[in-house]
């Protein structure tokens, strides 16, 4: 199992401060954003950003697109275009901008069909697209993840811990198998405050354990840690290693 964070965790950071931060935490991947680090389109930035991450030891192993799949979006071109530049292996998006149990037929299959175009596109590159399990997407439910991948051949998506029980996400890993291709991990939120990753305690290494299972390519991210400080990625990062 790879180990890294999500470069959205320091929005506030460098690319440089970042790579340093990560190499010093002992992680070995990282998934850069489309929104702040490495633009949509910026095929200059995103080389310079996959050179430098490769050359501390570490993998730009996805990116974050926060492309929406909606016609106001940037084309998904200009995605593909840094992703390709980056050197990443995987493109996270968002499915649409409401939940499944809101959106109506037309707009689900307009998502689908942005969608289906996507991974056709990313695939002649020898890049996966996935989704992931967010609020205000088709994809906020397992049965929107499920019926988002029925109709999207060769489409993947990530898995991420809500506040379901560790019962309930067990069950979720285990209905979308082979599917998941990477995941999230961050320190519980109690009202609207984050607090360390070990407060997870044995559920970090339950799910791990069952990720470790599916035997595809896998990898898990740290993404947010509390206050937003370096510190405390150091900290998370210490006890998810060894989780």
């Amino acid at each position: 199992m790879l180990k890294g964070m999500v470069s959205v965790t320091f929005r506030k950071k460098s690319v440089e401060e970042i790579i340093d931060l990560v190499k010093k935490s002992g992680l070995t991947a990282i998934e850069w954003g489309g929104d702040i680090h490495v633009p949509h389109g910026d095929v200059a930035t995103a080389e310079r950003v996959g050179k430098l991450t490769r050359e501390a030891g570490i993998e730009p192993i996805s990116y974050g697109a926060y492309w929406h799949c909606t016609p106001e979006d940037v084309p998904f071109d200009d995605v593909l275009a840094s992703a390709e530049a980056l050197g990443v292996k995987v493109i996270r998006v968002w499915a649409g901008k409401k939940n499944f149990d809101v959106a109506t037929e037309e707009e689900r299959e307009q998502v689908y069909e942005a969608l289906r175009y996507a991974v056709d596109a990313s695939a002649k590159k020898g890049i996966t697209v996935s989704t992931e399990f967010h609020v205000n997407t088709l994809t906020n439910t397992l049965e929107g993840t499920q019926e988002m991948l029925k109709n999207v051949p060769g489409l993947k998506t990530y898995w991420q811990r809500s506040v379901s029980t560790v019962e309930e996400e067990c069950a979720i890993i285990k209905a979308l198998g082979k599917n998941i291709v990477g995941s999230h991990i961050g320190g519980p939120w109690k009202e609207a405050t984050q607090y360390p990753l070990a407060e997870l305690g044995d559920q970090v290494s339950t799910y791990l354990s069952m990720l470790d299972e599916l035997e595809t390519p896998q990898y898990m991210m740290i993404e947010f840690v509390a206050g937003e400080s370096g510190e405390q990625l150091l900290e998370d990062a210490k006890f998810f290693l060894n989780a």
